[in-house]
């Protein structure tokens, strides 16, 4: 399976053409996924725009939990299409499930699911913060799509793993203890961006799978 997963609303990165601002958001074309919607709207629209994305293309949003830096830009579905699909969980608040039950055809995760053909939502995981992670299949193993990784890496890790190798990470890893950088070894492409702590860290112990992540940045996996 080939895709690109293009991140559209970060506060990292050092592309000059994009609207930096706190938050996560990435879209993937040939799925037509859009991941967590950033924290502002207007941000939002402005970067896909600059990046050539028009919303029309959306298919289906998914958000990985409900912070505001990640559901914040949601506000982007009104008025596209009612068939996009929405993936979220029972412990999103009721303003969240409310605005994505009235413009997109919601369906509430509780489990490993095939969202579509290709793509698996973790479901829920952590005992805390509560969040899933999207998991693209590749015949190298999955590509991990992870918002802020309250959960801890590891055990988002480690939950894939069950089903199958990880070849590839996306997104924010917020707290990062030792067993969590050691639980990325065998990454070949590991892109943490947004939230991570001790990212220097992870760049030194990892420097030849590294990728720089940020707004406007493109993975490429084929």
């Amino acid at each position: 399976m080939m895709f690109t997963v293009t991140e559209v609303y970060n506060n990292a990165g050092n592309k000059p053409d994009v609207i930096f601002d706190f938050g996560f958001a990435c879209f993937i074309k040939e799925a037509g996924i859009l991941f967590d919607t950033g924290a502002k709207e207007d941000v939002l629209r402005k970067n896909m725009s600059l990046l050539g994305i028009n919303p029309d293309e959306i298919k289906a949003v998914f958000l990985s939990h409900d912070h505001w830096d990640h559901n914040g830009g949601a506000g982007i579905l009104k008025g596209l299409s009612s068939s996009i699909k929405s993936y979220a969980l029972e412990s999103f608040s009721d303003e969240t499930l409310d605005l994505l039950s009235k413009n997109t055809d919601l369906n509430i995760v509780s489990g490993w699911e095939e969202i579509m053909p290709g793509f698996f939502s973790t479901g829920p995981l952590g005992d805390d913060i509560i969040e899933q992670s999207l998991a693209i299949k590749k015949d190298s193993g999955f590509v991990v799509i992870a918002g802020c990784s309250h959960p801890h890496i590891k055990n988002i890790l480690s939950f894939v793993r069950e089903r199958g190798d990880v070849s590839g990470l996306i997104g924010g890893l917020h707290d990062v203890s030792d067993e969590d950088i050691k639980s990325l070894s065998k990454i070949p492409y590991l892109a943490p961006s947004h939230c991570t702590k001790r990212l220097d860290e992870i760049k030194e112990s990892y420097p030849d799978n590294f990728r720089e992540g940020g707004a406007g940045v493109t993975h490429n996996f084929s």
